[in-house]
């Protein structure tokens, strides 16, 4: 990525990691970046590699998202980012590939489904209203200027594809509520503590979801405590005992609570939490093995989990990534949490300091969009997950991108989260 950009980045990465492979990964990548420089010329001073395990922020993937992206992947078939579905009206079976291109998908796809459900009909209504003049020559009877109808039938190539696109995220987002609703409605327990009707999807009372929430964040949505072990287990008792909750649900939860624990929940306190979740013996291993790798994360969080930028109770954890990517761009990224490689560090002829920019020569690219990079001289931030990144914190690399406007910031796909 980093040659591709035409770029030679300051390299950093976390420190604390079990396996010490960060380091060896970051010794490497610096390496064949420095031999590659050898021959080509690549520019220096805007451009950060940060290198991250999974071990950095084990959380987030546990935990249901319910913005409309990760919705779709988690709940629905999707192969190589195409979604299939049967025709409505009884055709062959339709294909939509997710296309950065559509705007009605890079608008919807970071919201929550609740908001989706709220934005998606007034954007159908609009399309249908500036097309007004294309539908009308579905009705028989409507007269049409010759010069008129020369330019509906120059849209149409256009309008079919839109009106195709608009029908698969139409069909995406009924899917997803449909499931969400399905899930929902064998999850919602009566609980004593409720939540807002303003502020949770659909009024319904998401128990798990919130539990979820609950012990991501240690307090509840009325701001009491959920770090004592007894009170939690008892507060999540009826959710570990419902039938129609799934295994995975709750083995999704105890690893919350190790994790919770800084993983040095106690034996027997583990054995009561699967007691009451009845987890088989083969998802007993998954925890023991988290409990040998996990180590506390001890990074800073400056925003205090960036609570008032969100809305929904289902979703008020952010992504520890987020926070990592804020502190790199403004080139303050904390010494006991990432090392940089030698005389990369802000300060010391890295990403940040003032070095002239040399030229791009050989730079083999005509992409518009990365000419339009080099030409603002934008700053830089390329992050690579050992494991994989979720789709939750992809989103946050967008958010990122908008509020610091003048960066650009890439991530890679998801793995398997």
């Amino acid at each position: 990525m980093a040659v591709t950009l035409g770029q030679f980045p300051a390299i950093a990465y976390r420190t604390g990691d079990v396996d010490g492979q960060n380091e060896r990964l970051a010794m490497l990548v610096k390496q064949k970046i420095s031999d590659y420089k050898r021959f080509e010329t690549l520019e220096t001073g805007k451009c950060q590699l940060l290198i991250i395990d999974r071990l950095c922020d084990c959380t987030t993937p546990l935990l249901h998202d319910l913005t409309f992206q990760s919705m779709i992947y988690d709940l629905l078939e999707v192969r190589n980012d195409t979604f299939s579905f049967d025709d409505p009206s009884g055709g062959n079976q339709k294909h939509f590939t997710f296309d950065e291109t559509f705007p009605l998908w890079t608008d919807l796809r970071h919201l929550h489904i609740a908001d989706v459900n709220r934005r998606l009909p007034e954007a159908i209504r609009t399309f249908n209203i500036e097309n007004s003049g294309i539908r009308e020559l579905d009705d028989k009877s409507s007269q049409v200027d010759m010069k008129v109808l020369g330019r509906i039938v120059r849209k149409l190539p256009d309008y079919q594809k839109r009106k195709a696109e608009y029908n698969a995220t139409l069909r995406l987002a009924e899917e997803c509520l449909h499931r969400y609703n399905k899930y929902v409605s064998k999850m919602c327990l009566v609980s004593s503590w409720g939540c807002p009707t303003t502020r949770c999807l659909m009024s319904l009372n998401c128990s798990l979801l919130q539990v979820e929430q609950d012990i991501a964040m240690g307090v509840d949505v009325h701001g009491n405590s959920v770090a004592s072990f007894e009170a939690s287990l008892k507060k999540f008792t009826p959710i570990f005992l419902d039938d129609h909750v799934t295994t995975t649900d709750k083995l999704r939860i105890i690893l919350l609570f190790v994790l919770t624990n800084n993983g040095l929940i106690s034996e027997d306190r583990l054995v009561k939490l699967i007691e009451h979740t009845k987890l088989p013996p083969g998802d007993r291993v998954i925890v023991d093995n988290l409990l040998k790798v996990y180590r506390r994360v001890k990074y800073p969080r400056r925003k205090t989990n960036h609570l008032n930028e969100n809305v929904y109770d289902t979703a008020r954890w952010t992504p520890l990534l987020k926070d990592v990517m804020e502190d790199a761009l403004e080139c303050k990224l904390p010494e006991r949490s990432f090392t940089y490689m030698p005389g990369d560090r802000p300060g010391e002829g890295g990403a940040s300091s003032s070095a002239v920019p040399k030229s791009l020569r050989g730079f083999a690219g005509s992409n518009p969009n990365l000419a339009s990079v080099f030409e603002a001289k934008k700053p830089l931030l390329i992050v690579y997950i050992r494991g994989g990144a979720s789709y939750p914190e992809m989103r946050t690399a967008y958010e990122v991108t908008k509020t610091f406007s003048n960066a650009e910031v890439y991530i890679g796909k998801k793995s398997n989260f």
